[in-house]
């Protein structure tokens, strides 16, 4: 028959608590460790911030800062001032881009398009459109003139209003629309 030990659990027990006891000490350090720890970290980040805070203070006090910080302002108001400007411009931009009108190529059409013995006293430029004024020395001039506009596929409507012979020149005006463009909005 077997023996039975009464003592035999309670010394089981005390195994089990001896086998606890490390990993209870280890917890138990990291914890410490973990409540002095943070407390010095967090004080450490509290003093850096304070001489940041403190260094910033006396660069921003700087007279020639403060002279840039108003600088910057200044320039932060007028930004402001064209950002508000902006959304206008831009609305005026699409609206140009949309707009048939005479542009510089066009433009450059009809100082193209005028013959060497002509010359354009005046050159009226509308949004749709263009009226030219000047002299020619001679008819076929200022047919050449019309000529070279009807040529450039540009311009319709090529109307000579006015000719008059003015001593040996002939005094002429002549209008013109953009292409594409209704007569009633042309005028």
């Amino acid at each position: 028959m077997r023996d039975i030990n009464f003592f035999e659990p309670y010394l089981e027990q005390d195994r089990k608590q001896e086998e606890r006891k490390p990993k209870l000490m280890l917890i138990r350090a990291i914890f410490i460790f973990l409540v002095v720890a943070i407390p010095l970290c967090m004080g450490g980040l509290y003093l850096y911030n304070m001489r940041e805070i403190a260094r910033m203070n006396n660069e921003l006090s700087d007279p020639q800062m403060q002279a840039n910080l108003t600088r910057i302002n200044d320039k932060l108001q007028k930004l402001s001032e064209l950002k508000a400007v902006l959304p206008i411009l831009e609305q005026g931009d699409r609206a140009l881009k949309e707009t048939n009108f005479v542009n510089d190529a066009q433009l450059q059409m009809v100082v193209g398009s005028i013959p060497q013995n002509l010359v354009v006293n005046t050159m009226n430029l509308g949004i749709k459109g263009c009226t030219i004024n000047g002299l020619a020395r001679n008819k076929a001039s200022i047919a050449e003139l019309e000529y070279n506009l009807r040529n450039t596929n540009s311009f319709e409507g090529i109307l000579l209003s006015e000719c008059t012979l003015v001593g040996t020149d002939y005094d002429f005006t002549m209008s013109f629309i953009l292409k594409g463009v209704p007569v009633s909005e042309a005028n």
